[in-house]
């Protein structure tokens, strides 16, 4: 099966064209849920808000009104031959990285002493992070 990349730092709209260009991956088209494009749609800008941030588009261009909240998600190009394998693969990187993010937040103090033999405790608050943009209903096929 031929793959393709899907780099989350392009354009929402390149990255649309592309994956809606993909074959679903899915043998039932009847239980097939990717037929539909506008969910499809909305879990790619999904994806696309939580690598790159929030935008709108003004007269000037572009303007940026939230940070991203996932940009470890654009650390690397996907590789995929349906638009089942990169839904897979988004949940599982979305999976990794929040798991190496909890491994972090264990760290909750450090103690340290500077050349004067003065000991401070520095204690480690996680920031929020907001949930998966991703949204899957429990019970229902890809």
């Amino acid at each position: 099966m031929r793959t393709i990349e899907i780099d989350l730092a392009e354009p929402f709209e390149e990255i649309c064209a592309t994956v809606l260009a993909l074959p679903t991956g899915s043998s039932d088209a009847v239980t097939d849920r990717l037929t539909n494009k506008a969910e499809l749609k909305r879990v790619i800008r999904g994806l696309h808000e939580a690598a790159n941030g929030r935008q709108v588009e003004t007269k000037i261009g572009l303007v940026a009104i939230a940070p991203p909240a996932f940009e470890f998600l654009k650390a690397r190009p996907f590789r995929v031959g349906t638009q089942t394998d990169l839904l897979i693969e988004a949940a599982a990187r979305l999976i990794g990285g929040l798991i190496s993010a909890d491994l972090r937040d264990e760290i909750t103090g450090a103690v340290l002493d500077d050349k004067s033999g003065y000991k401070a405790s520095i204690h480690y608050r996680p920031s929020h992070r907001p949930p998966v943009p991703l949204m899957l209903e429990a019970g229902s096929p890809l």
